[in-house]
């Protein structure tokens, strides 16, 4: 992690991040409201991309009404194709998310 990083967060913070030494491919973070997932996943973010890592930080995937996560929509928009039909999505607009963000 960067000084600048490093040197703001804190050092209990830091030991937590220790998971990162050897993260998954995929990373989830998710949770009733004000548990904390938006300050750890962007600190997980910053801490992937320091050490080099391709990181691609979403607020929300594509889920049904369910809420089960969409993952063929996921795999197609990340390769590039067709996300076929999202009829069943009660958050479209995550796959508009997902795409500008694998665009750019």
């Amino acid at each position: 992690m960067s000084a600048e990083v490093s040197a703001g967060m804190p050092a209990a913070m830091d030991a937590e991040l220790r998971f990162l030494d050897h993260p998954t491919r995929h990373l989830f973070f998710t949770g009733k409201g004000g548990v904390g997932k938006t300050s750890l996943s962007t600190a997980t973010a910053l801490r992937l991309a320091d050490a080099g890592r391709r990181v691609l930080l979403v607020s929300d995937l594509p889920k049904t009404r369910n809420m089960k996560i969409m993952r063929r929509v996921v795999r197609a928009v990340y390769k590039g194709d067709s996300p076929g039909d999202l009829s069943s999505l009660v958050n479209p607009e995550a796959v508009a998310e997902l795409q500008v963000k694998l665009a750019g």
